[in-house]
């Protein structure tokens, strides 16, 4: 087979198209193909699977007769069309080989760094994994974090930094770190209540987005959450973001009680900010530590419910332009999560591999080159290679084993993985809904 640009894929007629080693999979009512050593996968209807399994076995131009013949649906050409599509825009075919790529080395990975620089917070939400407000109050050293930044720095370049707390704007020094960290690409988490024009105007020049989070849409529910009299200030952030014309994320987080309201309002709320420098983050995943382990009730949460709604929200919002879609990286041999590629540095001072804390941690007193060093050394220990029930598995290179912190909160080992078949069903409707989007 020929093949070219996937935009300008030149179909010769008479040939028949070499598709690779691949695994059928029925998911979500529809048909999951899936690449294992490319990888890559597609997903077909059941009319596009028929005109697929036409392909394996004849020539482009066969296929169009044999499928009028057999199938009688209401127009091939289109279907054929829709299948070769996707056959080629996700190089489903033996010469699409050639695209496949091994994940980078970590050693040349550039790493991002995340700092939470204060553990409290004017916030109490009951969903917060770190307990913000409740628990002794700890922050970074704003001298002492620019001397570790600047040293990673010297190693790692100039990277993706992320400021957050508890409330980062709370800290009373939290503009001489931002003026500190000029050069780096800078993002703050914040809940936004304490931003007024005077913050708004000293932020401008020395953050490159916001980041608010949301777990109501209404005021009833957002204040559920986030407290009496704050829907008011957070809509007063949003309009000085959006004044300014600072690149804006919205990080809506569903939880029990405010699905009904995310599901019937947040697609007419985005559509009245009329913001067109903003994206939705879109999450139903509770990370259950902190207060939500004492302070939420899953146990009549549907999942499954959830699921479908972030979906149907993510598909309207992504045809409005303001969805932070799913990654499709397809035809990189992924295997590890990403753990060491973060350098993520805790109120108190201790420094994690990525944002879910467990009890590795380097101490604060490492250098610049032993947590480069040492992160490294964990991504190469913990990569598919070494899980034993990763090996032969499909989806070895698009999972990459799972998350290894979890791996070690649950089993104690970051290799130990807590695959089933209940966690493999899961990963196999992310890679459906991640082509349905």
């Amino acid at each position: 087979m020929r093949a070219i640009d996937a935009e300008t894929i030149e179909l010769v007629e008479t040939e028949r198209i070499n598709f690779p080693n691949f695994i059928h999979k029925k998911v979500l009512n529809k048909n999951l193909l899936i690449a294992p050593e490319y990888p890559t996968w597609i997903v077909l209807d059941d009319d596009e699977y028929d005109m697929f399994r036409i392909l394996c076995e004849h020539t482009i131009e066969e296929s169009l007769a044999i499928y009028r013949k057999n199938i009688h649906a209401q127009d091939p050409y289109s279907i054929r069309m829709s299948v070769l599509e996707k056959i080629f825009n996700n190089n489903f075919y033996r010469e699409g080989f050639a695209q496949t790529q091994n994940e980078e080395i970590m050693d040349n990975i550039q790493k991002s760094i995340h700092i939470n620089v204060i553990n409290d917070c004017n916030m109490r939400c009951k969903h917060c994994f770190i307990n913000a407000g409740r628990v002794e109050k700890q922050q970074i050293d704003i001298e002492n974090i620019l001397a570790k930044v600047r040293d990673i720095t010297i190693i790692n370049g100039y990277t993706s930094v992320t400021i957050s707390g508890g409330e980062p704007l709370l800290h009373k020094n939290i503009f001489s770190l931002l003026e500190g960290l000029r050069g780096h690409k800078v993002s703050l988490f914040t809940n936004g209540i304490l931003i007024n024009e005077s913050i708004i105007d000293k932020l401008q020049p020395l953050v490159s987005n916001i980041q608010i989070s949301m777990e109501g849409i209404s005021a009833e529910k957002y204040e559920q959450n986030r407290g009496y009299g704050n829907y008011k200030k957070v809509l007063q952030a949003i309009n000085l973001i959006k004044a300014k014309n600072i690149p804006l994320y919205l990080a809506v987080t569903i939880l029990p009680d405010t699905l009904l309201d995310i599901e019937e309002n947040l697609v007419d709320f985005v559509k009245m900010l009329d913001y067109k420098n903003m994206q939705i983050r879109l999450n139903n995943e509770i990370e259950m530590s902190g207060a939500a382990l004492h302070e939420l009730d899953l146990r009549n949460y549907d999942m499954q419910h959830s699921n479908i709604v972030v979906f149907n929200l993510m598909k309207k919002l992504g045809k409005l332009g303001f969805a932070v879609e799913p990654s499709k990286v397809k035809n990189i041999r992924f295997k590890n999560c990403g753990i060491g590629t973060s350098i993520v540095i805790d109120s108190d001072g201790k420094i994690y591999p990525c944002s879910y804390f467990s009890s590795y941690h380097i101490p604060y007193t490492a250098s610049a080159k032993h947590i480069i060093k040492e992160f490294n050394t964990i991504n190469n220990n913990t990569s598919i290679e070494h899980i034993e029930k990763c090996k032969d598995c499909e989806l070895k290179y698009i999972c990459s084993g799972g998350c290894k912190i979890n791996n070690l909160v649950k089993n104690k080992n970051m290799i130990f993985t807590s695959c089933n078949d209940d966690f493999k069903q899961k990963q196999l409707e992310k890679l459906v809904n991640s082509e349905l989007l």
